[in-house]
C-alpha cells in the first residue's frame, strides 16, 4: 500500500513532464526527434496516470478488494514498467533533456529502484533550473533509502539526505501547494530520527 501512495505522489510529478519542456542547459532537437520524445513521455505519462487511478480505486475499496488488490497492484507495477520503457526510449533519442530524465527518475522511484532514481533526478537537476520537483524524487529516494537500512548510523544520513531534498524543494518554490505535505514529511522524518538513537 506504501507502493501505491508513492505511485500517486510521483503521477503527479511526472504530469509536469508534459508542461514546461524547456529551460536550463538543454539541448536543441530537430523537430522529428522533438516528436518523437514527446510522444514516448505522453505515453509514459498516460500509464503513469493509470497506474494512480488504480490506486485510487484500491484505496476506496480496499476491505472489499480482496485477491483482486493483488491483480490491481501487478497492473500498476505494469503500467509503471510500460512508462519506464517509454521514457528509456524517449532518453535513447535525446538523454541530455530535463524532461525525460524527469521521467526516468519518477518511474525509477515508483518502481522502488531508489538509486536510479536519484541519478536520473540528479541529472534533471544538471539540465535544467526550472524543475525542482526533481528534489521531491530525490527526498522520496533517500526516505525510501533509509526505511531499508539496517545500521542506525547509514539510516540516519539518509533520512537527513531527504530532509535536505525536501527543503530544496520548499526553498525554490515555497507556494507549491505540496509544501504543507513536505513540512509534514520533514517534522515526521525528524521525530523518527529522534526515536532511534
Amino acid at each position: 500500500m506504501k507502493r501505491f501512495l508513492l505511485c500517486t505522489i510521483v503521477s503527479v510529478l511526472l504530469a509536469a513532464v508534459g508542461c514546461g519542456l524547456t529551460g536550463g542547459r538543454q539541448t536543441r532537437m530537430d523537430e522529428t526527434t522533438r516528436a518523437q520524445v514527446e510522444t514516448l513521455l505522453s505515453d509514459a505519462e498516460t500509464h503513469m496516470n493509470y497506474a494512480a487511478q488504480g490506486q485510487g480505486f484500491m484505496r476506496r475499496f480496499s476491505p472489499e478488494l480482496g485477491k483482486n488488490a493483488k491483480i490491481l497492484e501487478e497492473s500498476a507495477r505494469l503500467n509503471i514498467q510500460f512508462a519506464l520503457d517509454k521514457s528509456y526510449e524517449a532518453y535513447n533519442l535525446e538523454p541530455r533533456w530535463a524532461p525525460t530524465n524527469h521521467a526516468i527518475a519518477a518511474c525509477e522511484l515508483a518502481l522502488g529502484n531508489s538509486d536510479r532514481a536519484i541519478e536520473f533526478a540528479r541529472r534533471t537537476l544538471y539540465l535544467s533550473d526550472d524543475r525542482p520537483e526533481a528534489w521531491v524524487i530525490i527526498g522520496a529516494a533517500y526516505l525510501e533509502k533509509a526505511q531499508k537500512e539496517q545500521d542506525p548510523r547509514e539510516k540516519k544520513r539518509e533520512y537527513e539526505k531527504a530532509i535536505n531534498a525536501y527543503e530544496n524543494f520548499i526553498k525554490e518554490r515555497p507556494e507549491h501547494m505540496s509544501v504543507p505535505f513536505l513540512q509534514t514529511t520533514i517534522e515526521i522524518i525528524k521525530e523518527k530520527i529522534k526515536k532511534e538513537r
